[in-house]
């Protein structure tokens, strides 16, 4: 597996964002709970930068919320979260963000060089 430096550990502080941009594609780096997760810098739905999103814990989800139309998106998995009227928490299982791997060290965070990501095939392709 191939990795890619990404970032300094110090440019991603707990609760931050970050893009970065590698091999024409950017990325969002976010801190959570001191476990940094990699996405898409753009939402799978319609394009919209996720840097300006708060982040939020939806049930035991950390997820980044869409500015434009509120999608919560789980960082762990890509998911889009939901909650149901009764409080319930689900998750889609057709509506995904690409995530990354990220394996961080204590210098810097990499990313897995395999850029057809853990969910190969989404929408937010068409957005980079």
């Amino acid at each position: 597996m191939t990795l890619l430096r990404v970032a300094r550990q110090a440019e991603v502080g707990e609760g931050q964002k970050v893009i970065k941009e590698a091999h024409g594609r950017k990325f969002l780096l976010v801190r959570v709970h001191g476990t940094v997760y990699c996405t898409d810098a753009h939402c799978f739905h319609m394009g919209t930068s996720l840097a300006g999103g708060d982040i939020e814990d939806s049930g035991s989800h950390a997820c980044i919320v869409c500015p434009a139309h509120r999608y919560r998106i789980e960082l762990c998995s890509g998911k889009k979260i939901d909650r149901k009227l009764d409080g319930a928490v689900c998750a889609s299982a057709d509506q995904k963000q690409r995530i990354y791997e990220v394996h961080p060290d204590p210098e810097f965070i990499w990313q897995a060089g395999q850029w057809s990501a853990v969910h190969p095939v989404t929408t937010a392709s068409l957005y980079r």
